[in-house]
């Protein structure tokens, strides 16, 4: 696949610094995991652990939220991918620990596809290079899973990886409904949090 100038697709991906506490629970994460042993799986998939991180899943989104409130920037950047948005946006209660390997990831299966996702890399195996294919208008570009960084993609794509690549982030999603329910096998979003208003 060809990738697409990165500001030709800033409505579809873009990519901020997490915050000093976000990465510093992001690093705790890996203690309870080993990426190694991960099976090879196409797709996206949830990351077993050997201890419930929870705890540290809900702490990690109440930091990302802090942040939502006082950057600026992530603001903007979720106002050009959010489809028409409205005053309120809302970030997902639904906090949960993926793997991103070879192969297609529909992200409108994880969330909804007015919605955009929020990727937090935890870790990668080999590189971190992903391609991003907008459904429907074929659009696409390269992005990368750097870790410390927050990636924020319309939930319209697709996500293709190389054979032998893994990612393990965290997801959540922010969209501008207050309830959403998703029928997919990786959880149920049953409600969100009014995060910030748009001027």
């Amino acid at each position: 696949m060809t990738s697409s100038a990165h500001t030709d697709c800033l409505d579809l991906v873009q990519a901020t610094k997490s915050g000093s506490k976000v990465q510093y629970l992001i690093k705790d994460l890996l203690k309870y995991f080993n990426v190694k042993a991960i099976a090879e799986k196409e797709g996206c998939s949830r990351v077993e652990c050997t201890y419930d991180v929870s705890m540290i899943l809900d702490s990690i989104r109440e930091e990302f939220k802090k942040e939502l409130v006082q950057s600026k920037k992530i603001t903007d950047i979720i106002k050009a991918i959010v489809p028409r948005p409205e005053k309120k946006y809302y970030l997902s209660f639904v906090v949960r620990l993926l793997v991103f390997q070879s192969g297609r990831s529909d992200l409108g299966e994880l969330i909804g596809k007015d919605d955009c996702i929020i990727l937090i890399p935890v870790v990668v195996i080999g590189s971190d290079t992903a391609t991003l294919v907008e459904q429907g208008a074929g659009r696409q570009t390269t992005f990368s899973f750097k870790v410390d960084s927050e990636l924020v993609i319309s939930g319209q794509c697709l996500v293709y990886m190389q054979p032998a690549n893994k990612a393990v982030c965290v997801v959540l999603s922010i969209g501008k409904d207050k309830v959403k329910e998703s029928g997919n096998d990786m959880g149920k979003e049953v409600g969100k949090d009014i995060v910030k208003e748009s001027e």
